[in-house]
């Protein structure tokens, strides 16, 4: 909305400006809703106070190339808490960044891995590809610029991408949950500190910037800072476990798995500094809590594909397939938190499968 422009009640561009976006949406959902009904997935491009209800999913709009707080990484990880705290469940942000047009870097391979690791934990993971690049970089540039930028299929990143991917849709029955309460309850899958621990002042301060709960017991610190190893973290009340000290990845089967080592619970109301390899993104888990995950075996949660020679799908997992990991003193029990058959609806309405 320019400035200068002039709405039809009269209202300046910088007055409409960001009432503008609900309006837009407004339309099109009323437009699109009655012929399409609840199986349309309505994907749209930002938003302010009041789109949540025509609003299905949300992505960030086009962030930059770099790590940075006014438009990078780091402003992903932001924008999420803000549009979750605003009522606003389903959202994602393109991985990699989508343009350099105030820079001439574009993403490497660091980048891309912090940003396909915080992708996991938005409610929507979706990759951009190529991007937009600075028209003309500026003259006299070393001879080792190339102007592309590192993609998730590049064979130097298919590792990291498949073992984030894996984890991705083995969690589906926790985020599926996850998006369960958001529908009933309106809390978001990405959670903000203060939407559970609004008595803690320190989750309001610097000191618990850029982490957020990833349903109601993941704890997650993405890494939104160029060439960092370690990364502190603040521990909201309660015990939370480091889940990579817990959990083995199994590059040959892309499976998690419990260890053997001895749970190391680390007390909450305080800031812990934490290893940040390149490879791992710091993560909890809240102590004594069980994720239920899907079997390793599991290519896709979606409906279509699955008649290719090898896939396989969510149809294809009964209740008996899923496994349980324990951050606790005991196994898990009686865990059916996986509603089966149940009523919920994915965020364009469409059931997730026959029977999760």
């Amino acid at each position: 909305m320019p400035v200068g422009a002039v709405s039809s009640d009269g209202r300046t561009g910088l007055q409409y400006h960001n009432p503008y976006c609900t309006d837009y949406h407004r339309a099109s959902h009323e437009h699109t809703w009655p012929s399409k009904g609840k199986d349309l997935a309505q994907f749209v491009r930002r938003g302010y106070t009041g789109t949540a209800p025509f609003a299905r999913i949300v992505w960030d709009a086009d962030l930059s190339e770099d790590f940075s707080k006014a438009d990078g990484l780091a402003a992903a990880v932001s924008q999420g808490l803000s549009i979750g705290a605003s009522g606003i469940g389903y959202r994602g942000p393109d991985i990699g960044g989508f343009h350099a047009l105030t820079h001439i870097e574009r993403t490497d391979v660091e980048l891309q891995t912090r940003w396909v690791q915080f992708g996991v934990f938005s409610a929507i993971m979706r990759t951009q590809k190529t991007g937009y690049p600075r028209p003309n970089p500026e003259p006299n540039l070393p001879d080792s610029y190339v102007n592309e930028r590192a993609e998730v299929y590049n064979p130097e990143m298919m590792d990291v991408f498949r073992k984030y991917a894996k984890l991705r849709t083995q969690l589906f029955p926790e985020t599926w949950e996850a998006a369960r309460e958001y529908r009933r309850t309106g809390m978001p899958i990405m959670r903000h500190l203060g939407l559970e621990h609004d008595d803690d002042p320190e989750v309001w301060t610097e000191a618990a910037e850029f982490q957020f709960l990833f349903g109601d017991d993941m704890l997650v610190a993405p890494v939104v800072t160029d060439g960092a190893r370690e990364r502190t973290v603040y521990l909201p009340d309660g015990d939370w476990v480091p889940f990579w000290e817990a959990v083995d990845y199994d590059l040959a089967r892309g499976a998690f798995e419990r260890n053997e080592a001895d749970l190391r619970a680390l007390e909450g109301r305080q800031s812990v500094t934490v290893d940040a390899t390149l490879d791992e993104i710091p993560l909890f888990v809240r102590a004594g809590a069980c994720l239920t995950l899907l079997p390793a075996e599991v290519d896709s949660v979606a409906d279509i594909g699955l008649d290719t020679d090898g896939v396989v799908g969510l149809p294809e997992v009964r209740r008996q397939d899923l496994r349980h990991l324990s951050f606790g003193d005991r196994p898990c029990r009686n865990k059916d938190r996986v509603s089966l058959g149940g009523p919920a609806r994915g965020p364009g309405g469409q059931t997730a499968s026959r029977f999760l």
